[in-house]
């Protein structure tokens, strides 16, 4: 007698939806289902106002944040306790253009 068994993983996908307005360099930018607001502004070298972080502010932070959770993740299921984090990011953006 055959027994087929069929594994089905529980769904592990979740959906992001981000909602954004504004007005020269400066966003608001809403995340559907969260109470959270994110303000943008470019930096003055980029023709924003410098108000408020920087997209590229968002993207190395998320890249730090990505880094925690991760490292928090594996350390959980390796049965790992951690107490703090810290991180340092340095990035150089060359905003160079060239002209014709």
């Amino acid at each position: 007698m055959k027994i087929a068994a069929v594994i089905r993983p529980k769904n592990t996908s979740v959906t992001f939806k981000l909602n954004s307005a504004g007005t020269e360099a400066t966003q608001t930018i809403i995340a559907e289902g969260s109470p959270h607001i994110i303000k943008v502004d470019a930096a003055r070298g980029f023709g924003g106002k410098d108000e408020y972080p920087s997209p590229i502010s968002y993207v190395l932070s998320s890249l730090i944040s990505c880094s925690q959770v991760t490292a928090q993740l594996v350390a959980n299921d390796l049965g790992i306790t951690l107490h703090s984090f810290e991180f340092d990011i340095k990035a150089n953006l060359d905003n160079l253009t060239s002209k014709p």
